[in-house]
């Protein structure tokens, strides 16, 4: 058998109050759930007493009752009209499901325009990362901190609040709290209705926090196909196909595509087409896929003895012959530099041998010389 504790206690007498009243007042529990705002099951499950009856449940149930919220709680009707005093930790106690412990500080009053509430928010690391519960109600409402840290989300609009801190807002607009920062948070809240009415009933709501709809300014491809229309949120509402007796998948779509962007095109054709992809790389790539370059250059002109042996030794098939003959003029005809400049002139040269004996006949050489010049055009 389980225990019951204190609160299970209290929860089951508001309970019985609750199916009392109902009664009296002839009213299903059908009736109720719609008047309070849950399923019946939910009505059911709180007038049976299996279920946490929250603060905006009560307040709820005391308006399809016409009873004051205190009848609900303890049992009776305040009674006093002039003041009434709520020493420290006397106030009227009701626990919420969501962390939130209440004590009301004036529930013995009668005709209050105003719900002076002490609270005790218990800080809970999960609820850092969920959506805070929003509340909505009539009238203003004032929330001054004591202890701890309490985060405020005002419509969409959130605040921390520190000790001594406080915020005034319209309680039409919605609304909830948590405790922040690793600890509990104790405040007070005061929920004002100038009228003298009874405040309305507490609704729970979820506001959507909804992402700025972005619309797509690009020109696309299948505008010239298509036309959409978007709601507000830029969900599509209708398409409507145009220009179908003209268009070609492949020239108005892929070919489009390419031209605007040449990559995507091949990476298409190879994830929808994997063999045909395999055929074209192998067969028609090959002969296709080649780079025609077109090359000006303007060859230099040697005319210093000392730059052209230079380029002598690092490259010689830049040289002419007749940078050949400038060089050959500084050497003594028949040394060994003579003789290797022209080897080197022959087989560079060598289907201009007639333009060597220019070089040749440039000096006096030796018949020595003429016969090695052309033994070297021969061999080359």
């Amino acid at each position: 058998m389980n225990r019951m504790t204190a609160l299970d206690y209290k929860i089951q007498e508001m309970a019985g109050r609750i199916r009392e009243l109902r009664e009296i007042e002839g009213l299903t529990p059908e009736q109720m759930a719609q008047k309070t705002d849950v399923t019946v099951e939910e009505y059911l499950n709180c007038e049976n007493g299996k279920s946490d009856l929250n603060f905006a449940f009560i307040y709820r149930c005391a308006l399809a009752l016409n009873v004051n919220v205190t009848d609900i709680i303890e049992g009776f009707s305040p009674t006093l009209r002039s003041y009434t005093v709520t020493r420290f930790g006397e106030g009227q106690e009701i626990a919420e499901a969501h962390g939130m412990t209440y004590y009301n500080l004036a529930y013995a009053f009668q005709n209050r325009i105003a719900e002076p509430l002490y609270v005790r928010s218990k800080y809970d690391e999960s609820a850092q990362n969920r959506d805070i519960e929003l509340t909505t109600h009539a009238g203003q409402e004032c929330d001054l901190v004591i202890e701890g840290y309490l985060m405020v989300q005002i419509g969409e609009h959130r605040e921390i609040l520190g000790p001594g801190d406080s915020i005034y807002f319209d309680s039409d607009t919605p609304h909830g709290m948590i405790a922040v920062k690793g600890k509990d948070c104790v405040f007070y809240a005061i929920v004002l209705n100038p009228t003298g009415e009874p405040i309305p009933e507490l609704t729970r709501t979820a506001v959507p926090q909804k992402a700025p709809v972005l619309k797509d300014t690009k020109e696309r491809i299948y505008h010239k196909f298509i036309d959409v229309v978007e709601n507000e949120n830029g969900t599509p509402t209708s398409i409507t196909f145009k220009n179908t007796e003209n268009f070609n998948f492949a020239f108005d779509l892929v070919d489009a595509l390419a031209d605007r962007e040449p990559d995507k095109r091949e990476r298409y054709i190879k994830t929808n087409w994997p063999d045909e992809y395999r055929h074209l790389l192998q067969h028609c790539y090959p002969a296709l896929r080649h780079s025609d370059y077109t090359i000006e250059y303007e060859v230099r002109s040697y005319v210093d003895p000392v730059e052209i042996e230079k380029v002598l030794r690092i490259a010689p098939q830049n040289l002419s012959l007749e940078e050949f003959y400038i060089l050959a003029q500084t050497y003594e005809a028949g040394s060994s530099e003579f003789n290797s400049l022209f080897e080197t002139a022959v087989r560079m040269y060598p289907e201009n041998s007639a333009q060597a004996e220019i070089i040749i006949s440039g000096g006096s050489y030796s018949s020595d010389v003429s016969d090695f010049l052309k033994t070297s055009r021969i061999s080359a």
